[in-house]
């Protein structure tokens, strides 16, 4: 069995797996500064 999977669905996904990662993350100055670039980077 093939799987297909659309692009446009992937990158939602990995949009919000990304935003449930960095809420995650402890609020120190590097991580709040690579959250935010990871964020920017949608």
């Amino acid at each position: 069995m093939e799987k297909i999977f659309n692009f446009e669905d992937r990158l939602v996904r990995f949009a919000g797996e990304c935003i449930f990662f960095t809420r995650q993350l402890e609020k120190i100055f590097e991580n709040e500064y690579y959250k935010n670039q990871l964020i920017r980077s949608y």
